[in-house]
């Protein structure tokens, strides 16, 4: 099928939704089983929810899948983080689970740290994959695998990121494959109540 035609037929079963939150228009999908987990796909470079077309029915089934474009009047990761938590709020969405993308990933990071205790999960996907050996060793200080080498970086960042992690009770793991891409899963405790 044409991806034209495939468009016109997702638009038909999942008709998109428009609400204006502190001045920034969100276009989005919110479907789903209902009472289920809200998965939130953030889109990568291209900034349409239609990228994840081939894969809302079926997340579909068990949970609640938001799909939303960036607004225009947020330019930069910050505002957009600012500017989703106040949509989230608006819709009913608590403790989402971010499913990210290239750039979705980065602001799916940014979230989870600026809103500390208000994610249910964060999965990064990314291209390219790691070898088993770089897959092993990761989350090791210092540590960085061969095809890194020629970036800058000094094999700090998952490190500290399995420590913050771990730091609120949650666990972070990898899976890999190489030419095909690599998931990054965090599991992190519901946010509960300090007692007095």
């Amino acid at each position: 099928m044409l991806y034209s035609e495939k468009i016109k037929t997702f638009a038909a079963a999942h008709p998109c939704e428009d609400i204006t939150v502190d001045g920034a228009h969100f276009r989005y999908i919110l479907c789903g089983k209902e009472g289920g987990r809200t998965l939130v796909l953030l889109n990568g470079g291209m900034n349409t929810l239609e990228m994840w077309m081939d894969y809302v029915d079926a997340l579909s089934e068990e949970n609640r899948v938001l799909l939303f474009d960036y607004p225009q009047q947020l330019p930069t990761n910050q505002a957009l983080v600012t500017g989703m938590h106040a949509f989230f709020k608006a819709i009913g969405v608590e403790s989402p689970i971010f499913i990210g993308a290239s750039d979705g990933g980065m602001v799916s990071q940014i979230y989870v740290q600026k809103y500390p205790g208000e994610t249910g999960g964060l999965i990064l996907i990314s291209t390219g994959g790691m070898d088993a050996e770089t897959l092993s060793r990761i989350f090791e200080q210092f540590y960085q695998g061969e095809t890194d080498r020629r970036a800058d970086g000094c094999g700090l960042g998952l490190t500290l990121c399995k420590r913050i992690v771990e730091q609120h009770g949650g666990t972070i793991s990898a899976e890999s494959r190489p030419g095909e891409g690599s998931r990054f899963s965090v599991a992190l405790p519901a946010k509960t109540a300090k007692s007095m």
